[in-house]
């Protein structure tokens, strides 16, 4: 942890011309409001947090952005960028031969504390539920991004018109295209309209919002494979469903306040 630590970090802002002949970009600055803005022809923006190893660099996060709501600091980008702020993290593992997909929910809600000053801004995180899938037939990570979009509208909590920002921690490659809507990233389903994927890192990077939400429900999601082989938990009945054979909701308990 010590090690990780001390490797500096390095956070850029990407965007990509829509022309290969053009010669140059155009930059508005709002120092007042430390944001920024690119002239036309540049699209597709995201600022992306890494530090550099021997293998390549560590991507920690990486958020897409509007070219209007362009900020350095990330839990900015968030709270501009996005209506609501989800991170979900899938484990897949096998008991008694019979394999399971448990998924982490974590929402990240940004709060004013108004009664102190000194306390300024911070997110709440909240585990909402998790669920507990077996043998589904797609990748389980993907199919669990899914299957958290369908409960957090059966449930209330966002409308398929909301603009989310889902926090994930798999499939880097490929998010650019999924959130293009050029590639499907279940058979058959483009990424909803109102949907942006953010990749943030589990294991490193903690003093990122994106971070600290996918690592809380890495952390549920690992407690609950725990219960699932003590036994204390039970999987959901056997149905006949095309993406799964079987489902189960299980409803935590978990907050977490991460001051800024």
């Amino acid at each position: 942890m010590g090690e990780e630590k001390r490797k500096q970090r390095a956070k850029f802002i990407y965007g990509t011309t829509t022309s290969a002949e053009i010669k140059s970009i155009e930059v508005m600055c709002d120092p007042s409001k430390e944001q920024f803005s690119f002239g036309n022809g540049v699209t597709d923006f995201y600022s992306e947090m890494s530090y550099e190893r021997v293998k390549g660099p560590k991507i920690l996060s990486r958020v897409p952005m509007a070219n209007d709501q362009l900020h350095w600091r990330e839990h900015e980008a968030l709270r501009q960028n996005y209506e609501f702020v989800v991170a979900v993290d899938t484990n897949t593992i096998s008991i008694d031969g019979k394999r399971i997909s448990v998924t982490g929910v974590t929402i990240a809600t940004h709060s004013a504390a108004n009664f102190s000053i000194e306390l300024g801004e911070f997110w709440e995180f909240d585990v909402p539920f998790c669920f507990a899938l077996t043998g589904v037939k797609e990748k389980p990570e993907n199919f669990g991004w899914a299957y958290s979009l369908e409960q957090l509208v059966a449930r209330k909590l966002i409308t398929p018109a909301t603009k989310v920002g889902m926090i994930v921690d798999s499939d880097l490659g490929n998010i650019p295209a999924y959130n293009a809507r050029k590639k499907e990233f279940i058979s058959g389903n483009l990424l909803p309209p109102s949907v942006q994927l953010i990749y943030a890192s589990s294991d490193v990077g903690m003093e990122s919002i994106a971070n600290k939400a996918l690592k809380t429900a890495d952390s549920v999601s690992s407690q609950i494979i725990s219960a699932l082989r003590a036994g204390a938990i039970s999987l959901g009945p056997t149905e006949e469903n095309p993406w799964y054979e079987s489902a189960r909701i299980i409803l935590v308990n978990k907050r977490l306040d991460t001051r800024l």
